[in-house]
């Protein structure tokens, strides 16, 4: 049947078969603030024609490191909108980069909260706005490579009068609509990428 059949993007997504078998995985380094910063090394072997086996130790094996925070769980990133199109930008000073980021909020996760409340509370307590409501568009990976991570991408919908307040309080934010927003892109001014990959998922699903 024709709605059994599986699409070219999902058979990408699903058809994950690897060679590489973890043996185990070790925590080597833990840090001691908020977000529970892990190094874990994971010890890699390659199958050899199917035969090898998680159990097989005598199978040749070498290290990969990775890092978490939080345990893995899952964060949250906020599209912030406004009734006339316009989405929030807030500027912090980020040590890793010893640099001014303009960002979209985001969260490391909220014990005992879901992804969309987790969005709401970290919008409240970062800019004060209290959201109309959430929805979840997607669910994305910062970097495949060498974390462990997965970031809900969370749309919220906000009033003017409480963006136009918020705004007034706080010189950090900014609301810009889609040309601005990617005026800065272009200009080099947004260049953390959890907010770029963010803004493309929310503007490809709102205009479909």
């Amino acid at each position: 049947m024709e709605d059994m059949k599986q699409s070219p993007v999902s058979g990408i997504r699903t058809g994950m078969d690897t060679d590489f078998i973890v043996q185990s995985e070790e925590t080597v380094f833990r840090g001691g603030d908020d977000a529970q910063f892990e190094v874990i090394c994971a010890n890699i072997s390659r199958a050899d024609d199917g035969e090898t086996s998680i159990e097989d130790a005598s199978s040749p094996s070498y290290p990969m490191y990775f890092a978490q925070v939080r345990g893995g769980q899952p964060s949250v990133v906020c599209v912030a909108v406004r009734p006339d199109g316009r989405v929030l930008l807030v500027r912090h000073w980020r040590i890793a980069t010893n640099s001014d980021e303009w960002e979209f909020p985001r969260s490391l996760g909220e014990p005992g909260l879901i992804v969309g409340d987790t969005a709401e509370y970290e919008l409240m307590k970062e800019t004060g706005i209290r959201p109309l409501s959430h929805h979840t568009l997607q669910m994305i990976h910062a970097d495949t490579g060498k974390l462990r991570d997965s970031i809900a991408v969370v749309e919220l919908q906000v009033s003017s009068d409480r963006a136009d307040a918020a705004m007034l309080n706080d010189p950090r934010l900014q609301w810009l609509d889609c040309g601005e927003f990617e005026d800065m892109v272009r200009a080099g001014n947004i260049m953390d990428g959890i907010t770029l990959s963010a803004y493309l998922i929310w503007k490809v699903q709102s205009e479909s």
